[in-house]
C-alpha cells in the first residue's frame, strides 16, 4: 500500500470513528462500510473495538514514512511499534 492509499485509509477510518462517536447503530455501520469491511476486515474490526485505532494507524504511517525517508530498517520500525504497544498495554498507568 502506497502512502496516498494509506492516507486515504486513515481518512476513511476517521469518518467511521465520527459515525461511531455519533452512536451509529452497528447494523447500519456494517451496512454503510460493507465494502471497507470486505477490503480491510482487521482494520474494520479494530475501528469498532479499539478507541485508539486512529492513533495506532497514524503511528504506523509515521514509521512507514520514517522508514522510507531516513532509511529506518523494518526491524527498527517493528521494534518501535512493538515498544509503543507494550507501553500502552503492559505499563501500569499512573493515577
Amino acid at each position: 500500500m502506497d502512502n496516498i492509499a494509506y492516507s486515504n485509509l486513515i481518512k476513511e477510518v476517521n469518518v467511521m470513528l465520527i459515525d461511531l462517536n455519533d452512536n451509529m447503530d452497528f447494523e447500519i455501520f456494517d451496512s454503510k462500510y460493507y465494502e471497507f469491511k470486505q477490503e480491510n476486515p482487521k482494520i474494520f474490526e479494530m475501528v469498532k473495538s479499539d478507541p485508539n485505532c486512529l492513533d495506532k494507524l497514524l503511528q504506523i504511517q509515521k514509521l512507514r514514512l520514517d522508514k522510507e525517508q531516513s532509511g529506518l530498517s523494518q526491524y527498527d520500525a517493528s521494534a518501535a511499534f512493538g515498544q509503543s504497544m507494550a507501553n500502552e498495554y503492559l505499563t501500569p498507568k499512573q493515577t
